[in-house]
């Protein structure tokens, strides 16, 4: 089954309170919220499912406060409904008369969910207006195999502030983790090599392939029952442009390699 189920309200914004028919627009897969758009809807076990959109057109209280609530829905086989969650009310005050709110619901994908098609389906709530709307994504479980999962672009080392667009000047921290490694035979730990590709927007290669080593010697050893391993890279931005990053993990305990994660990094001159 679908594991540590949550639907995250990401209220970045901002919603005028004269607008009617509640609608969703710009629905799509993403790395995180906000954040970069996920090429592909592939998935991994033991990989989170992030679910993106703008909601507007809903109303605000006599105090101009809008209330909306978020389920979340996942079928399966034959449509049966293996997971259910509503994420409860959440406020989001008309301060910049936006007139729309950046959501997002999350699903995290357990290391035994059956492979498969699955359907994720986000119904939003105007709790003032009493309007709905839905939208949904199908999203493919593969089967288990050596990952790279759960990767992010971030603006704060502890990987809690997740973004796709930076400026000059900062830092960016892209975290991951790693699932279907196997293990030495002599020492029972893992031995990988995550590497970091990034390209400019014409496919040139700008980075010098930095990586992390988790090796068998190390003497700080990976517990007998960790299944996922995860990592960071930081990156200092000094160039606007538009850049894609691709990392990949190598088992070097049997020389498999997995395909890559692929993520987009926008970045812009502040003057």
């Amino acid at each position: 089954m679908f594991l540590s189920p949550a639907a995250v309200a990401g209220l970045l914004a901002i919603v005028a309170s004269n607008q009617s028919a509640l609608k969703i627009e710009n629905s799509r897969l993403t790395y995180g919220s906000p954040g970069p758009d996920r090429a592909s809807a592939q998935v991994f076990p033991g990989d989170e499912v992030y679910l993106s959109f703008e909601l507007s057109g809903f109303q605000a209280d006599a105090n101009g406060l809008a209330k909306v609530k978020l389920t979340t829905e996942v079928f399966g086989k034959d449509g049966k409904l293996e997971y259910k969650q509503d994420s409860g009310e959440s406020p989001a005050l008309d301060l910049f008369k936006g007139g729309k709110l950046h959501l997002n619901a999350r699903v995290d994908v357990g290391n035994k969910t059956p492979a498969g098609t699955y359907k994720v389906k986000v119904t939003a709530t105007d709790v003032v207006g009493k309007g709905t709307a839905s939208t949904e994504k199908d999203v493919t479980l593969l089967e288990p195999a050596l990952a790279v999962v759960r990767a992010g672009i971030y603006a704060d080392q502890a990987l809690r502030a997740s973004s796709q667009v930076f400026a000059t000047g900062q830092p960016a921290f892209v975290g991951f983790s790693v699932v279907g490694f196997t293990r030495e035979a002599s020492t029972n730990h893992p031995k990988l090599k995550v590497e970091l590709l990034v390209k400019d927007d014409k496919g040139a290669i700008v980075t010098d392939k930095p990586n992390i080593a988790i090796d068998a010697a190390q003497p700080n050893k990976v517990p007998a029952t960790t299944q996922l391993l995860t990592g960071e890279f930081q990156i200092p931005l000094n160039k606007a442009g538009v850049y894609t990053l691709e990392i990949k993990v190598t088992d070097l305990a049997n020389n498999k390699v997995s395909q890559p994660a692929v993520l987009k990094l926008v970045v812009v001159d502040v003057k």
